[in-house]
């Protein structure tokens, strides 16, 4: 055996051990026992509901997706108009009328939010990080400049990518517009493929995706499935879909909940024809949050409830939930 043999076989045997063992080590950290033996662990409640949110991260991602390092990524909600104004942080949707103009500003407001009546439809609220401190001011006014129903305007040091949204009448819009070829409930097959790492793993498969938005002027369409299968989220394979574009944030899934609850027996006939998991009353299902508790080391994973637009997080280190994952595509233009 010459030496350069030697030590790429040296290399894959050293992989391979490495792989084994922090698998098995994994298993060890998230077994029953660990909730049954650690003090610790018996603090730690299974499951608990989510009241308080990051308001920013929660109203950004309503309109804009970022990778890990804050890098953007896709754009469903909004659209950049040069014709209309050359500065890219500006953003436009066609709406039909007020009412789908509030009803974007509502979905892009986190649920912890006071909501506020008013008469001349002209609202302005603080959003909050969890802890309670200020992050800036959104507010919401109608138009009367021609063509144009509302304004979004913003005042977020923090806020990426955008800072405005102009709600246009589809009439005005300076394009011809074409509507999707995929309506309300139509089941659109794709491949998606989550790469990882020799450690990580992927996920990867063609999966039948139901459409619960529509294209139209400014918007993306949205396609949504159940993972066919139970996962649990810190096994490395889970975990790279689960941060992956697929699947939704916290905004991105309350909306897809919003949107099945208003004809929810009509989504379980097209989620039964998506051939992927059942969309039942009382699954929970992950999504792209976590949030870890340092003083009992625990990882705490977000799951929503499509059937209420509940959030809860669940204990993954020291109890093993499994659950289907809520995946999405909302960058394909139809």
């Amino acid at each position: 055996m010459n030496k350069q043999t030697f030590i790429m076989q040296t290399l894959k045997a050293a992989a391979a051990f490495l792989l084994v063992s922090t698998i098995s080590l994994g298993f060890v950290a998230c077994s029953d026992d660990d909730d049954d033996n650690s003090n610790q662990g018996k603090e730690v409640p299974e499951s608990q509901s989510v009241d308080t949110f990051d308001d920013l991260s929660y109203f950004q991602s309503s309109f804009v997706e970022e990778d890990t390092l804050g890098t953007f990524v896709n754009r469903s909600v909004g659209a950049v108009l040069t014709t209309l104004d050359n500065d890219t942080t500006h953003l436009f949707v066609g709406v039909d009328n007020i009412e789908e103009a509030l009803e974007f500003f509502e979905n892009a407001l986190a649920p912890d939010i006071t909501r506020t009546a008013s008469v001349a439809l002209n609202y302005n609220y603080t959003l909050t990080d969890k802890d309670g401190k200020t992050q800036g001011t959104v507010s919401f006014a109608p138009s009367s400049e021609s063509g144009r129903v509302a304004e979004l305007t913003t005042n977020l040091p923090g806020l990426k990518h955008f800072k405005k949204v102009t709600f246009l009448l589809n009439s005005a819009w300076p394009f011809n517009s074409e509507k999707g070829k995929y309506r309300l409930g139509d089941v659109r097959y794709m491949d998606i493929y989550v790469g990882g790492s020799l450690l990580s793993g992927s996920y990867s498969g063609k999966t039948g995706f139901v459409c619960v938005r529509e294209k139209r002027n400014g918007v993306k369409p949205m396609y949504v499935a159940l993972s066919k299968e139970d996962m649990y989220p810190v096994y490395h394979r889970t975990e790279t879909l689960l941060k992956s574009k697929y699947c939704p944030a916290e905004s991105t899934a309350k909306l897809i909940s919003e949107q099945i609850r208003k004809d929810w027996d009509f989504y379980v006939a097209c989620f039964e024809e998506a051939g992927e998991a059942a969309l039942t009353p009382g699954q929970n299902s992950w999504i792209d949050k976590r949030d870890v508790v340092y003083w009992t080391a625990s990882v705490l994973w977000y799951a929503i409830n499509l059937n209420s637009g509940k959030i809860t997080s669940w204990d993954c280190t020291w109890r093993n939930p499994y659950k289907h994952v809520l995946m999405k595509i909302d960058w394909e233009d139809d």
